[in-house]
Formats: C-alpha cells, structure tokens, sequence
C-alpha cells in the first residue's frame, strides 16, 4: 500500500503541512506564506487539517486549498497509552492521504506533529522535515525524537535550545514575512478594530503591543512604564495592547493601571487577527517578553516603518542584531524600557530614521521568497539523498 521509497523530484514535489486546525499564531502565518511562495514556484502542496477552525480560515483566505482527517485529531492525546492506541486507529486513513496525493515530504511546524509524523513518515516511506518554530517539545518516548530528515530552526536562540542530536543537524532560516501593500486582504475583523481605534481617547504618542497574556510575555510591566513615561517625562501617551489573555493575568494588568493612575491611558483590546491596523496606527512598538524564541511582530513592525523597543532577550537580539534598526532593553527593567521609549517619542527625526532603516532592512533580511528559496534547498538536499 505504502512507497518503499520517497518519491523523488524525477517527479512532481508533493510536500506535506499537517496542523491541527483550532489554535492560529505565528507560526501558522509562516507556513501559508511559505506554501504561497512553493506553489508559485511549481511545488504542489497540501495542506492536512484534524478539524476546521481559525486556520482552516486562514488557508481559504489565500486560495490555499486543505484536506480535513478529523480522525488524525486523535494523535493530539497526551495519554501516552491512548497515543499509541489512536496513531494505530488513525493509521490507515493517514496512510492513504500521503499515497494518494504522492506525498513526498511532510514538513511539520507544530510540538505535537513532529512527534506523530516522526513515527508515521518512517512508516509510510516518505521524508520528515521537523521545522522547530519554539522551544516547546512533544510529551512523547523522548527514544522517538531523533529521526527526521532535516531540522529547521527559526533562530539561532532556537536552534540553540534543541538536544544537541538535533541541534548540531539544524539548519537556522528566519520566518517569512510580507510587506503590506494596496488591495491588502482585510480579516474579518479589521472594521471592528479600525473602529475600536478611532473611539480611543486621543493622545500626543501611541505605543502598541502585540502579545498573548502569558508570563513570560511581562506584560505586567506596561503599567507601571506608562506612569513613568507619563508622569517622569511628562509625555501624553496611550498604549494599545493586542492579545488573548491566556493565563488569566488582564485583571492584574488593569487593576495595576488602576492603582498607577494611568488606567485610562492602557487600552487591553483582545485578540485581533488584523494586526497590521494597529502599527499604522501607532508611534513605536514595544516587545517586553522574555526568551522570545522569534519575535514575529517586531518584523511586522518594522515592515511599516514603525520603531521597535524591545527586550534584549531570544530571538530579539537575533532580529534586531545590526546597529541602528531598533532598541534593546533589560529584560523585565521598565525603567530601562521608560528612558528608550521617551528617548524616540520625543525625537521624530531619530525615530523615523530608525523607522525608516529597519523597513528596509526587514523587507531584504525577511522576504517570503527568500525563505522559500532556503527551504527547497532544504528539499533538495533531503531529497538528493534519497
């Protein structure tokens, strides 16, 4: 039923994106824009769904058309027993989507699928590449880890967290990005944010953040760089945060506000997909996380012109490496954040400069289509050993 060899590039290149479907981030983004630039490239993908959802929507947007195996949404388990009794279940029908579409590589993005596939690949006689996009690892017989094809990493920082098994085969390539343009796609939410914009109270400066709510983020250091950028150097600012609140840390956030007088100029927005609106609509950019494994909205940022403040920390310091595109500042020291952000809101002439250096560095270091040229050579590589 199954290959006893990959298919090779003596034929049409079939490669593989498996995700699970009900969760959209970053590194989902990075694979529609890579299969966008393999397909314009004449490599045929297909993308593999366990259920519909956000990225489901996501692919659809960009004419990107997915299968949907809901069985596969078994293999998700972190029972290691009902693991290993469900990848049998679901076994046969993965077995014929890979056969029948020709499938020659399967490139994972995801903890959980590096995992499953790492096992299903070996069997169905096809190639692995495992691209490493955080430092999150599957729960899985750490045994099982060990054997895809190739590695990728989206930053040194990254790469550099791996087992050494894997980091010494890996292969760093920075994630794709696309400028915004005219006739950009809105999202389904880009009126509503646009609104919500428009009804904030208006100040001298805006600064945005665009972060989920987890602890590493620091998000809880916002309010207390916002008294002193208002009260210590007297600026009029506002600050727009984008993000879902994924461990229960807004109400603190707020309450923080509150008791620093400043809650009336910290506007939490929730979760939007149009994140584009909010850097076109701000000064500056702020990233406070810590151990970033990327920073992908740095990029975005800079991709519109817009200076960038951030922690020095992960992949930030890999992003923001060359002189002059950005600022780099102690991890948690809002003091430290305070003085840079007001070193730029009060000096137009430095920050657009900045600005203005990093669009043009972002677009040639960040392009889609150099990225897609990296990852066929990953291909190629893999596949010339075959």
């Amino acid at each position: 039923m199954y290959p006893e060899k990959p298919y090779s590039t003596a034929g049409e290149l079939v490669i593989g994106f498996p995700h699970r479907g009900d969760s959209l981030g970053g590194s989902h983004i990075s694979a529609m824009l890579l299969m966008k630039q393999l397909r314009a490239k004449g490599v045929t993908v297909k993308p593999l769904l366990y259920s519909l959802g956000p990225v489901a929507n996501l692919l659809a947007r960009h004419d990107l058309n997915y299968t949907i195996i809901e069985h596969a949404a078994a293999l998700r388990t972190r029972s290691k027993s009902a693991f290993a009794w469900r990848l049998l279940e679901g076994y046969a029908r993965l077995g014929r989507w890979v056969n029948e579409n020709r499938v020659s590589i399967i490139h994972t993005n995801e903890p959980d699928e590096h995992m499953s596939w790492n096992l299903l690949c070996r069997r169905f006689g096809v190639h692995h590449i495992w691209h490493q996009r955080s430092g999150s690892w599957p729960r899985h017989p750490p045994l099982l880890r060990w054997n895809p094809d190739a590695v990728i990493s989206i930053s040194g920082f990254v790469r550099n967290m791996l087992p050494i098994e894997l980091a010494k085969r890996s292969l760093v390539i920075d994630n794709p990005f696309e400028a915004p343009r005219a006739g950009w796609t809105e999202y389904r939410d880009t009126a509503l944010l646009r609104s919500q914009l428009a009804s904030l109270r208006k100040t001298t400066h805006t600064i945005a953040t665009v972060s989920n709510y987890w602890p590493r983020k620091n998000l809880g250091i916002i309010p207390g760089i916002l008294k002193t950028l208002f009260r210590d150097f007297g600026l009029d600012v506002s600050w727009v945060v984008l993000g879902r609140d994924k461990s229960n840390l807004r109400s603190g956030i707020e309450l923080e506000a509150q008791r620093l007088g400043v809650a009336d100029r910290l506007h939490l927005l929730g979760f939007y997909e149009d994140v584009n609106q909010v850097y076109g609509y701000a000064d500056l950019l702020v990233a406070p996380a810590d151990r970033e494994p990327f920073g992908r909205t740095l990029v975005e940022a800079m991709l519109q012109g817009v200076p960038v403040v951030a922690s020095r920390s992960g992949g930030h310091e890999e992003i923001l490496a060359e002189d002059g595109n950005g600022i780099l500042c102690r991890p948690g020291d809002g003091d430290h954040f305070a003085e840079a952000i007001a070193g730029l809101l009060t000096n137009a002439k430095v920050r657009s400069h900045i600005g203005e250096q990093a669009r043009v560095y972002a677009e040639r270091r960040f392009s889609a289509e150099r990225h897609a040229d990296e990852v066929l050579g990953v291909y190629r590589s893999v596949l010339g050993g075959a």
